[in-house]
């Protein structure tokens, strides 16, 4: 049995000790009025019961209603690590690439990331120490007339893909970043389908 399953099973047990008790209070309070004798007695036994029932009937929905939003919360969370984990192993195969295929990443990266007039792509120490002669002129050859990206003459504390400046406006097409806001979408994402 899961944890949600005896959240569960004692948010019904509970529900239906205290509906049990109350249609009790509500006999012993009936068996009263009825010792008391009168007219109306039988009505008012009656509106008893039936405020009693209404009362046990309002605990049951309650009590089903926590245990459905548990349930839902239990749900996303599985699915936001479901989603982070994937996120996770994505990045990690996209940082293990073979180099050519790295760099084609970058460069599609670098030429969809492009504004019109001179950038300045900066890499990891790590990514400008194996980075193909010809990288910097393949983007270029792919970019638009107006654009253009230069390769910058520092490393960037990074581990995969790169910042690409313009002046005083950084993309930054870190692999990290890129990944956490793909999660950031995804958890939008999957809030509001269950939500």
């Amino acid at each position: 049995m899961t944890g949600l399953d005896k959240i569960i099973e004692k948010i019904e047990a509970d529900g239906r000790a205290e509906c049990e008790a109350i249609i009790s209070s509500a006999k012993d309070k009936a068996k009263e009025l009825d010792a008391s004798a009168g007219p109306s007695r039988e009505k008012k036994v009656n509106d008893i019961i039936e405020k009693a029932k209404a009362h046990a009937d309002e605990i049951r929905q309650r009590g089903e209603s926590a245990a459905q939003q548990i349930e839902r919360q239990t749900l996303l969370r599985y699915r936001i690590e479901a989603v982070n984990e994937s996120l996770d192993r994505a990045l990690s195969e996209l940082k293990r690439m073979r180099k050519d295929e790295y760099f084609k990443v970058l460069s599609s990266l670098a030429v969809f990331n492009a504004r019109k007039g001179r950038g300045v792509l900066y890499l990891s120490e790590k990514d400008r120490s194996a980075m193909p002669s010809d990288f910097i002129g393949k983007i270029n050859l792919s970019l638009s007339d107006g654009y253009s990206i230069e390769a910058g003459d520092k490393s960037v504390d990074i581990d995969g893909g790169f910042i690409l400046s313009y002046g005083d406006i950084d993309i930054n097409c870190s692999f990290d970043a890129l990944a956490a806001d793909k999660r950031d979408e995804l958890k939008e994402k999957i809030c509001s389908i269950i939500f």
